[in-house]
């Protein structure tokens, strides 16, 4: 069985754990998508990231990697078309990578980095009418010459990811005179040194009190203690090593919903871990509907890009590349599961970034038609430009959830020995127990025979697994009832 298929199987499985009652009917929310307005840039021009207006006014803001910020009037979606356009030469001649809004300041990222090694930089401007923006300042510095992916604010300071030069952190309490704090080159040598195809760029970011989850792409997740910010230090790292036997991860960008981070992991899909202990990070879930094998990064319909969350905290919206879009529910945070999808896979178009404002996102198409190699990059798109895309939900067909006649246990949990699996059965019947590991891998069968009506236990013997999360499945008369995940440590 293929990692998807059992993906969107176990979400039903988990769902029965500890139920008992009659059959009762249960509505499904689904998200749809309906395009609103698009503009298409007329020659191979990229848009990497769009901002709604943060103080609700009918404007957004584009960044776009050859041309600069545009600025467009959005109070009609569907007669999208730019008001005014501040060209990358009004920045140092860097190309405008990324954005961020807080209040009537807009802060620009500076120094284009897919390939281009242009210096690293910052721009803050002033929209509190946001026809007119007034650049307060441009900063860059050539002592960093990877570009920069992301920037983020938080307090009087600016979060840059500074691709292979690491996380810069600067001074942006005077919007008219930025102001360099420190820099930190998280190890680039783990969990390998790097290759052609494995260096390690510091790409997307989440910020929560003092520590900086940094997306270090083939360097994995880093966790950056900014309490002194003249002195930031690396503190926790992790890395998914199932993932890695397979294939390379890529961590792109990243979201912080209560204990959990969502990680966008470049065309390997959706990663959930456990942040409970900042310090001890652990892998819960990863979603992988591509199926992701070294063989097919090229041309592959995935890539996560961007992530971006409702305020309510219930939804999450994915950019994936040739794929476009996706939205997952996040009812059980620890097992996210999709419920929407705007997929238009080899149409030679694929989405960077993701932004939301209320019941819009806005979505940023890139351009690499012009510098397209086969096998080097991950997917061909001659489409560059912005699209709006209005997303609602709707009650699909109500369907019907059978009654669970089965409790299903396991103690001790967290494991390291022996545990046992404690279930009861209503009438005889035969039973089998599968466990998998957390990317959906059968690792073992126990088959407990034909078992009389009663309470059962099931011994499942640890010793031999590695540390890590797994999900332990119930079969009566060879079909699933039910299904509870196992933590095992050392």
């Amino acid at each position: 069985m293929k990692p998807v298929a059992l993906a969107s199987r176990l979400f039903i499985l988990v769902l029965l754990i500890g139920l008992s009652f009659p059959v009762r009917a249960q509505q499904i929310d689904t998200i749809l998508f309906e395009e609103v307005g698009a503009f298409e840039y007329s020659w191979v021009y990229s848009a990497l990231a769009g901002q709604f207006d943060a103080l609700g006014r009918p404007y957004l803001y584009s960044a776009n990697n050859e041309l600069g910020m545009i600025l467009y009037d959005v109070e009609d979606p569907s007669d999208l078309f730019p008001i005014d356009t501040f060209p990358n030469s009004l920045f140092g001649n860097l190309k405008v990578t990324n954005l961020f809004q807080e209040g009537q300041y807009l802060y620009l990222s500076l120094g284009g980095f897919p390939g281009a090694g242009q210096d690293v930089g910052l721009a803050t401007l002033d929209v509190t009418d946001p026809v007119s923006p007034v650049i307060l300042d441009v900063w860059k510095s050539s002592t960093f010459s990877e570009g920069v992916a992301i920037v983020v604010i938080e307090g009087s300071y600016a979060y840059l990811g500074g691709m292979e030069e690491g996380l810069l952190i600067l001074d942006v309490s005077d919007k008219e005179n930025i102001a360099f704090v420190s820099h930190i080159l998280p190890d680039p040598n783990w969990p390998q040194p790097p290759g052609p195809f494995s260096v390690p760029n510091a790409r997307g970011m989440a910020i929560r009190g003092d520590l900086v989850f940094v997306c270090y792409d083939a360097g994995g997740l880093r966790v950056i203690d900014v309490t002194d910010k003249e002195n930031p230090q690396e503190v926790s790292k992790y890395i998914n090593t199932e993932m890695n036997d397979i294939t390379q991860p890529a961590y792109n960008n990243i979201q912080l919903v209560g204990d959990y981070a969502y990680i966008g992991v470049d065309y390997c899909g959706l990663e959930v871990v456990d942040i409970s202990d900042p310090l001890d990070i652990q892998g819960v879930y990863w979603y992988n509907p591509w199926d992701c094998t070294p063989a097919i990064w090229s041309g592959n319909d995935g890539h996560v890009n961007e992530l971006v969350k409702t305020p309510e905290e219930d939804l999450l919206f994915v950019s994936a590349g040739d794929t476009e879009l996706m939205a997952f529910d996040l009812s059980d945070p620890a097992l996210p599961k999709k419920v929407g999808e705007m997929a238009m896979l080899e149409d030679s178009a694929a989405v960077w970034g993701v932004r939301l404002h209320e019941n819009y996102l806005v979505l940023s198409f890139i351009d690499n038609s012009g510098l397209w190699i086969p096998g080097l990059q991950p997917f061909y798109s001659d489409y560059g430009g912005i699209r709006i895309v209005e997303w609602q939900r709707f009650p699909s067909a109500v369907e019907e959830t059978p009654s669970s006649r089965f409790s299903l246990s396991i103690s001790p949990n967290p494991a390291s020995g022996i545990s046992l699996l404690d279930f009861s059965l209503e009438e005889a019947a035969g039973v089998s127990v599968c466990v998998y590991n957390s990317v959906g891998q059968l690792q073992e069968v126990g088959i407990a025979g034909k078992l009389s009506a009663g309470v059962h236990q099931w011994p499942l013997d640890w010793t031999l697994y590695p540390s890590g999360i797994y999900l332990v499945q119930l079969l009566v008369a060879g079909e699933p009832v039910g299904a509870t995940r196992a933590v095992v440590g050392r």
